[in-house]
């Protein structure tokens, strides 16, 4: 069986273990011990994933069994959550009291409280003012 890993990008900087990158940016960590046994897992989860149709994100062949792997989102999946994104919460904001007849700014505690003048027409306005008050 020919397997589809093109190697794109080989990194042997951590020193303990290689990092192949191929085609598809799929990530495959290999242990310096036994290539030949981690190809072959390598292989079974190439298999796996054309069966299952599912691309495979990362896979860490350093260790024998229950071997960590990670695959992406399809592409439909990925242009679904685009145009048609999953609906946020509303944002819930918290009630502030209105019967207070003044307010505090809390910016500095000697600051004194601001009076909050009724609202009035401007016709009570006018006759406020000729009134003297």
């Amino acid at each position: 069986m020919q397997m589809r890993f093109q190697i794109r990008e080989i990194d042997v900087s951590k020193g303990y273990c290689l990092l192949v990158t191929d085609k598809n940016h799929t990530q495959v960590t290999f242990g310096f011990d036994n290539i030949d046994g981690q190809l072959e897992r390598l292989e079974q989860f190439l298999v796996y994933s054309d069966d299952s149709k599912r691309e495979l994100a990362t896979v860490n062949l350093i260790v024998q069994r229950n071997i960590p792997v990670t695959f992406t989102k399809t592409a439909v999946t990925v242009i679904n959550e685009t145009v048609d994104p999953e609906p946020t919460p509303p944002k819930i904001l918290k009630a502030l009291p209105a019967h207070s007849p003044s307010v505090t700014k809390k910016s500095h505690p000697s600051s004194r409280p601001v009076e909050i003048r009724k609202a009035m027409s401007l016709e009570q306005r006018k006759k406020e003012k000729h009134n003297g008050e």
